[in-house]
């Protein structure tokens, strides 16, 4: 497994990206401001664990070697930069850069950030619906990078709004701003499923239910992009609904595991 999962250079360089960002996870916790310090360090770790999915979804690619490992570049570059890379740019073109003009035209480079995840993950998602996966394998997939394409977008609005309108981060709204990291986890958590052996989806019929209730939790919080109300509430259910399939999937590879082990 861990062979497959290296063969190839773009999956040893998102392998390597999700390395680096968990190495890292110990540098944003004491660098974060105090509201964003769990929640940024929660950030990194989703972000970790979709490199490592990434890594695995590269078969399904239709692209050549030199592209996939210049996207898997550019999503690395583009996470690290993302989590802690505002505030450091921001120090720098303060201290460098002489005139007022130059350090607000130089500050909008961190809108390009967002943009360099945004590629490959829509890369990925042409991937898996061009993919012949089957159900729940498939809608675990395409719920979690949709969960992650809003993740995006959000994150990517949020610095529009400070930059242009000159309206507070996202630090300064709890609910939204807890809306923006149970968007991310939930998205990884359903990538991660979708990425489970076969064997491992059997045919029953609560196994049938389970991914109902992960793409009612991926629309609750979709909607929540239109409701402020909804955001304050919604990642409640989707968290309920992301942890219902990784539960029950846990505890039965712990029964058949351990049963096989006794008998």
């Amino acid at each position: 497994m861990l062979r497959a999962l290296l063969h190839g250079p773009a999956k040893r360089a998102y392998c390597g990206t999700g390395l680096v960002l968990v190495g890292l996870s110990p540098v944003y916790y004491t660098h974060l401001p105090f509201p964003s310090q769990y929640p940024g360090v929660i950030c990194v770790l989703s972000l970790a664990a979709l490199a490592f999915v990434f890594a695995f979804l590269q078969d399904w690619i239709d692209l050549t070697s030199g592209v996939k490992v210049e996207l898997a570049w550019t999503f690395g570059a583009g996470s690290v930069l993302l989590m802690n890379g505002e505030a450091w740019l921001r120090n720098l073109i303060a201290t460098w850069v002489p005139y007022v003009e130059w350090r607000e035209g130089l500050g909008l480079i961190d809108l390009v950030f967002p943009v360099m995840i945004l590629l490959p993950v829509c890369v990925v998602f042409l991937g898996v619906l061009r993919y012949p996966r089957k159900w729940p394998e498939r809608a675990y997939l395409l719920g979690g990078l949709f969960l992650v394409l809003l993740f995006v977008g959000e994150v990517w609005f949020n610095l529009f709004r400070i930059h242009f309108f000159r309206d507070p981060s996202l630090e300064s709204y709890p609910a939204l701003f807890v809306w923006v990291t149970v968007c991310l986890v939930a998205g990884t958590m359903g990538m991660v499923l979708g990425c489970l052996p076969q064997w491992s989806h059997r045919p029953s019929q609560l196994e049938s239910a389970m991914p109902f209730c992960y793409l009612a939790g991926a629309g609750m919080l979709a909607l929540g992009i239109f409701w402020d109300e909804l955001a304050a509430v919604a990642p409640v259910p989707a968290m309920l609904g992301a942890l219902a399939p990784a539960s029950f999937m846990t505890w039965r590879w712990i029964t058949s595991t351990f049963g096989a082990r006794s008998h």
